[in-house]
C-alpha cells in the first residue's frame, strides 16, 4: 500500500474553519494536560493523599478510555456534532468539580469527567478528519493538530505555576472555563456542517460502551492491585482486572492487536506502548524537579514545555518526510529517541547531575514521540474502511489512552509504595522510569511489522 504523498493541497473555506476549530479545541485539552501535570506537586500539598497522586493522570485516561470509544461509535451513526458536544459538557463539568474539590478523591472524581469528555471530544475530531481530508492533506492535518500544543506549551506550564503559586491552584481549573466556551463555538459549526455519515442511524449491536466501561472497570481493578497494600487483596484485584480487561480489549480492537499483527493492529499496540513509554516519564517529571530537586513548579513546567515544543516540530517533519521514509522508519526512530531522552532526563535523580539536564531530556523524548505518534494514526487511516473510520479511530485512541492509564496508573503505585516504605522520591521515581526505557525499547519489535513503502 503506497504511502500518500504530502505535497500542499488547497484547503477549501469548510476545510479551514473545521482545522481552526479543533486546533482552538485540542488547544484547551492540551493546556488543562499540561497544567495539571506541573501543578500536581502543590495539589499534593493542599490536599494531601500522595497514594492519589497517579490516580489524578490514571482515573483520567481510564475515562477516557470510555469517551474515546463513544465519540468514535456514535460518530459512525449521526452527525459528529453531537458527540462533540456531549464531550464538551463532560470537560466543563469536570473543571468546575475540580475548582472546587476539598479532597484529592474529589480531584480524581473530576478529572474522571475531565477525562470522559478529553475522549469523546478528540475520538470525534480524528473522524472529521478522516472524513474531511484526502490521504494526501491528513498527514499535515495531524501536524497542525500536533502544532494546537504550540500555544499551550509555549506558556502554559508557566502561567499555570504562576497562578497556582500567586492566587492557588484552583484558579487554573477556573481560568480555563471561559476558554472551553469559546472554543466549543468556534467548532461545533463546522463539525456540524460535515452532516450524517453514510451509515448513520445504525444501531450499536456490540454494545460498545458498555464494553469500553467493563474495559475500564478490569484495567482500574488491575492498577488498584498494583498499589494495593495486602499483597492477598493485590492479587485478587490484579487477577480480577485481567480476567474482565482483556476481552473487553479484544471486543474493541482489530483482530491480533495483542499479539501485534501485521498492519493496523500492530499500529495500535504500539500506540499504547509508545504512549506508556512517554507518559510514564512526563508525568513525574514535576514530581522529580520540585520534590526530588528541590526547583520550583515553574522549573518543571518550563521543563514540559520544551518536550511540548519538540513534539509539534517533529510532527512536522514527519508530515514532510513519511511519503519517503514510510511508517515503520519513523516510527522507530521516535520509540528510540524516547528511549533516549527518559534516559537522559533519569540522569537528573542524582545530586551531581544538573538539573537543566531535564531539558535535554524533555527535548529529545518530545522528538521522539511527536516523530511516531502521528504516523501511528495514519496507518490505521488508511487501511480503515470508508464506513468504519470512527470504529478504527477509537480503536487507536483506546490502545493510546490505555498506554496513558497504565503508565501513569503503575509510576503512581510505585510512588505510592515507596511513600509507605519510607523511600526518599528519586528512589521510586528511578524505577518509573527504568520501567519507561524498557517499554519503548521493547515497542521497537512489533514496531517493525508496521507496513512502509520505504
Amino acid at each position: 500500500m503506497a504511502v500518500p504523498s504530502v505535497a500542499p493541497l488547497p484547503l477549501t473555506p469548510q476545510q479551514r474553519r473545521l482545522a481552526l476549530g479543533l486546533v482552538a479545541l485540542v488547544t484547551i485539552l492540551a493546556t488543562e494536560n499540561l497544567s495539571i501535570a506541573t501543578i500536581l506537586p502543590i495539589v499534593e500539598r493542599d490536599l494531601g493523599d500522595i497514594g492519589l497522586y497517579g490516580w489524578v493522570g490514571a482515573g483520567f485516561t481510564l475515562a477516557q478510555l470510555v469517551g474515546v470509544v463513544i465519540g468514535g461509535r456514535l460518530s459512525d451513526r449521526m452527525n459528529p456534532v453531537v458527540p462533540m458536544q456531549i464531550g464538551i459538557v463532560c470537560f466543563v463539568a469536570g473543571l468546575v468539580l475540580a475548582t472546587v474539590a476539598p479532597t484529592m478523591l474529589t480531584l480524581v472524581a473530576a478529572r474522571v469527567l475531565q477525562g470522559i469528555g478529553a475522549g469523546i471530544a478528540p475520538s470525534t475530531a480524528y473522524v472529521c478528519i478522516g472524513r474531511a481530508y484526502d490521504e494526501r492533506q491528513r498527514p499535515r492535518m495531524f501536524a497542525v493538530m500536533s502544532t494546537a500544543w504550540i500555544a499551550p506549551s509555549l506558556g502554559g506550564p508557566a502561567v499555570a505555576s504562576l497562578v497556582a503559586e500567586q492566587f492557588g491552584w484552583r484558579w487554573v481549573f477556573a481560568g480555563l472555563l471561559p476558554f472551553t466556551v469559546i472554543a466549543s463555538l468556534a467548532v461545533f459549526g463546522p463539525v456540524r456542517a460535515l452532516g450524517n455519515p453514510p451509515a448513520a442511524g445504525e444501531p450499536d449491536r456490540e454494545r460498545t460502551t458498555l464494553i469500553a466501561l467493563i474495559l475500564a472497570v478490569g484495567a482500574g481493578l488491575m492498577l488498584a492491585g498494583f498499589g494495593a497494600t495486602s499483597p492477598w487483596w493485590g492479587g485478587v484485584a490484579g487477577a480480577a482486572g485481567l480476567a474482565v480487561a482483556v476481552p473487553a480489549f479484544r471486543r474493541l480492537t482489530p483482530p491480533g492487536t495483542l499479539r501485534a499483527a501485521p498492519g493496523m493492529p500492530a499500529a495500535c499496540a504500539v500506540k499504547g506502548l509508545l504512549t506508556f513509554a512517554f507518559f510514564s516519564a512526563d508525568f513525574y517529571l514535576s514530581l522529580a524537579i520540585v520534590d526530588g530537586r528541590g526547583r520550583s513548579t515553574l522549573y518543571a513546567g518550563l521543563a514540559l514545555m520544551v518536550g511540548s515544543f519538540t513534539w509539534t516540530g517533529a510532527a512536522w517533519i514527519q508530515a514532510r518526510l513519511v511519503g519517503s521514509w514510510g511508517y515503520r522508519r519513523l516510527v522507530t526512530i521516535g520509540l528510540a529517541c524516547v528511549a533516549v531522552g527518559v534516559g537522559v532526563t533519569a540522569t537528573i535523580l542524582s545530586a551531581s547531575v544538573p538539573v537543566w539536564m531535564a531539558f535535554v531530556g524533555s527535548a529529545v523524548s518530545g522528538f521522539g514521540i511527536g516523530l511516531s505518534y502521528s504516523p501511528l494514526s495514519q496507518v490505521v487511516l488508511v487501511e480503515a474502511d470508508v464506513d468504519g473510520i470512527g470504529a478504527a479511530t477509537s480503536a487507536v485512541q483506546l490502545c493510546d489512552v490505555l498506554g496513558v492509564s497504565f503508565g501513569v496508573g503503575l509510576g503512581g503505585a510505585v510512588v505510592a509504595t515507596g511513600a509507605r516504605l519510607g523511600w526518599d522520591t528519586t528512589s521510586a521515581i528511578a524505577i518509573v522510569w527504568t520501567t519507561s526505557i524498557i517499554v519503548a525499547v521493547l515497542a521497537l519489535i512489533p514496531a517493525q511489522r508496521l507496513r512502509s513503502t520505504s
